[in-house]
C-alpha cells in the first residue's frame, strides 16, 4: 500500500499495487491530492509518503520537501499511466494569461535524445494563445519516440488536453532530432490529432539515419510503423513545417530534404534552412530557442484550425494496435497484417459519405459525428449504410480488437503481470524479475510478478497475463493455439524443435495474454529477449534456437488464425 498521510496541504490517500518481484526493482506510485493551494511561489511544501505491505514487519516512511512555482514558470505535471500505472510527468508552459471559460491551443513538443521534458518546456516562451506541453519519453533513459515514447507522448496528450481548456481543432505536433523524427512519426501516424507538423533536425527512420537494416516477413510487418516514408500519404493537404540547419552535423539536412520530396506529392511543406547553423542553435528572433520556438513555426500554428472529424480525407494505419482510429472511424481489425489498413472518404453530396476501405476486415463508424455534420448515409464499398446517431458496425465484429490484437510487444501496452510456475525452474522468477527491473530502469515503468498460485480472476481483469514457463494446461485461453510444448520441445503449427524457446500472444478475455517458454536448461534463452524497445518489437509469435537463431515468426490473422 503506498500511503500519502494527511497535513496541512495534502489529503491522506491510498493506492494498492500488486507483489513486487523478489530481486526485482520497479516503480511504485503515489497519489497526491492538495487540500489547498498554495498562496506563494518559492515555498517548500512537505508531504510524508509511506510503504506498507502486509507480508512485511516494517513499514517505509519518507518525508519529502516540494518546491513551488510560477504558473508563469515552466514546470512538470504528473499523471498516472494507462500503460502499467506508473507516475509519469510532462513539462509545461502555460499561455501568458490563462483565462475561466477561453478555450486555447495546443503545441505537442517531442525532445531529442539527452533532453528531457521539463527541459523541452523551458525552451520555449510564453504564448498568447496555446500551451505549450513536453512529453517525457520515460526517460532518464527512455526510447525514440516509436512504440513506447510513442505511447508517452499520446497518453500525455490526451491528459493535458483533458487537464487544459484545449479546443480539439487547434493542436499541432513539433519537435527537435530524435523529436524531430517523432513530429514526423505523430503526424502521420496520428494525422487525425494534430493540424501542422513541425519537425526540426528530424529524421526519416532508423534505416536512414541509423543504417538500421529493414527487417523482413514477419519483423516487417510488427515494426511497420517505424518507416515514416511509408505514411506520408496521411499528410495529405495538412500543413507541414520543416526547420533544419545547413551545417548540422548531427542530423544531415539531406534527411529533411528526402523527406519533403516524399511529402510533396501529398501536401507543401515549408522549409527553413538556418544558414550555417548546427543541430542546436539559438538567435534573436525568439524569446525562447530558436531552433525549436520558431515564431514563423508556431505563426503557423496559431492561424491553422482543422476538424478532427473531416470528411474527405485518405489515411492508412501500418495496424490497429498502432492506431484504430482515424475521424469518424474505427478499424477493428484487418484481413492481414502484412498489409497496411487504409481508409478513403469522400463528401460525396450535401448528406452521403463514400468510404472505400482496404485490407479492413471490421470497423465502426460514429454515427453521432456524422449526424452533427448532416451526413444521412455511408456508402462502404458501394453498400449503403443508413446514419443513426450511435456507434455502427460494419463488417466482421469478433477477433482481433485494437487492444487484444499484437504484436507481441503489446501484452505490455496495459498493466501487466508477470506469471511463473510454483514449482518450476528457478530460471523463470529470475527472468520476471529481469524483465521488471528492466522496464522500471529503460522506460520508468512498473508492473508485478507472482507465482501461478497466487493468480486471482480479479487480477485476471485487471492485469494482462504474461506466463513465463507455466503449463498449456494451465493456461486455458491458449488451449485452440496451434501451440504446444513439454520438457524437451516446443511447437509451433508444423515446427518443432529442441533446445528453443519461444514467445506468443492470444486472446484471454477482453485482455491480450501471452506465453514465453524454454525447453529444460535453456532457460536462459528467454535472458536474449529483453522487449522495453522500439526496436525489439517482437511478431505475435516466434521461437528461436541455441544453434540456429529465429526459425519460427509470424502474424496471426484478423481472426486469431495463425
Amino acid at each position: 500500500r503506498a500511503e500519502v498521510m494527511e497535513s496541512d496541504h495534502f489529503e491522506a490517500t491510498r493506492l494498492v499495487h500488486p507483489a513486487l518481484a523478489a530481486g526485482a526493482s520497479s516503480q511504485v506510485s503515489w497519489h497526491l491530492v492538495q487540500k489547498q493551494a498554495v498562496e506563494t511561489s518559492g515555498e517548500q511544501v512537505e508531504v510524508t509518503l509511506r510503504l506498507v505491505a502486509p507480508d512485511l514487519n516494517v513499514a517505509f516512511e519518507r518525508t519529502l520537501s516540494l518546491p513551488t512555482l510560477e504558473p508563469s514558470s515552466p514546470y512538470k505535471r504528473t499523471f498516472l499511466s494507462p500503460t502499467d500505472g506508473s507516475t509519469q510527468y510532462y513539462g509545461v508552459r502555460e499561455p501568458i494569461a490563462v483565462v475561466e471559460g477561453d478555450t486555447y491551443g495546443l503545441a505537442l513538443s517531442l525532445h531529442g535524445a539527452q533532453v528531457q521534458g521539463i527541459g523541452q518546456a523551458q525552451s520555449y516562451a510564453q504564448k498568447d494563445w496555446a500551451y505549450v506541453v513536453a512529453a517525457t519519453n520515460r526517460r532518464p533513459f527512455g526510447f525514440d519516440w516509436e512504440a513506447w515514447g510513442r505511447r508517452d507522448g499520446l497518453e500525455v496528450l490526451a491528459h493535458a488536453k483533458a487537464s487544459f481548456s484545449i479546443e480539439p481543432g487547434r493542436v499541432h505536433v513539433t519537435g527537435h532530432s530524435m523529436g524531430g523524427h517523432g513530429a514526423w512519426q505523430f503526424g502521420t501516424l496520428m494525422a487525425g490529432l494534430f493540424g501542422v507538423t513541425g519537425p526540426s533536425a528530424g529524421w526519416s527512420s532508423f534505416y536512414t539515419y541509423g543504417g538500421t537494416a529493414k527487417p523482413s516477413g514477419a519483423f516487417a510487418a510488427a515494426r511497420a510503423s517505424s518507416d515514416t516514408m511509408l505514411y506520408l500519404s496521411n499528410l495529405t493537404n495538412k500543413p507541414v513545417y520543416v526547420i533544419h540547419g545547413d551545417a548540422d552535423d548531427n542530423v544531415p539536412i539531406s534527411e529533411s530534404y528526402a523527406l519533403i520530396e516524399a511529402a510533396s506529392p501529398y501536401t507543401t511543406p515549408e522549409l527553413h534552412v538556418e544558414p550555417g547553423a548546427g543541430h542546436w542553435w539559438n538567435g534573436d528572433l525568439s524569446a525562447g530557442v530558436d531552433c525549436v520556438d520558431w515564431p514563423p513555426l508556431f505563426d503557423l500554428m496559431e492561424a491553422t484550425t482543422f476538424d478532427p472529424i473531416a470528411l474527405d480525407f485518405v489515411y492508412q494505419t501500418p495496424s490497429p494496435s498502432v492506431n484504430a482510429t482515424h475521424s469518424y472511424v474505427t478499424i477493428n481489425s484487418c484481413h492481414t497484417s502484412y498489409e497496411p489498413c487504409a481508409l478513403e472518404s469522400t463528401l460525396n453530396t450535401d448528406n452521403e459519405v463514400v468510404l472505400n476501405t482496404d485490407n479492413v476486415r471490421g470497423l465502426t463508424l460514429r454515427g453521432a459525428e456524422l449526424v452533427a455534420r448532416g451526413v444521412e448515409r455511408v456508402r462502404w464499398n458501394g453498400v449503403e449504410v443508413p446514419v443513426l446517431e450511435v456507434d455502427i458496425p460494419l463488417g466482421e465484429q469478433s477477433g482481433k480488437t485494437p487492444e487484444v490484437y499484437g504484436p507481441f510487444n503489446q501484452v505490455f501496452e496495459r498493466p501487466f503481470c508477470l506469471i511463473y510456475p510454483d514449482n518450476g525452474p528457478s530460471a523463470y522468477k529470475e527472468y520476471a524479475a529481469y524483465l521488471l527491473t528492466a522496464w522500471s530502469i529503460q522506460g520508468n515503468g512498473a508492473g508485478c510478478a507472482m507465482p501461478y498460485s497466487r493468480v486471482t480472476d480479479a487480477l485476471r481483469a485487471a492485469r494482462n497475463m504474461v506466463y513465463l514457463g507455466v503449463a498449456k494446461e494451465s493456461i486455458p485461453a491458449a488451449a485452440t493455439l496451434p501451440v504446444s510444448w513439454d520438457t524437451n520441445t516446443l511447437t509451433i503449427k508444423d515446427e518443432t524443435h529442441a533446445a528453443a524457446a519461444m514467445l506468443f500472444v492470444f486472446p484471454e478475455g477482453d485482455r491480450l495474454g501471452a506465453a514465453m517458454v524454454a525447453t529444460v536448461t535453456f532457460e536462459y534463452l528467454l535472458f536474449w529477449h529483453q522487449p522495453f524497445s522500439s526496436r525489439a518489437v517482437m511478431p505475435d509469435y516466434f521461437m528461436w534456437t541455441a544453434n540456429n537463431g529465429g526459425v519460427v515468426a509470424g502474424m496471426a490473422g484478423g481472426d486469431w488464425s495463425y
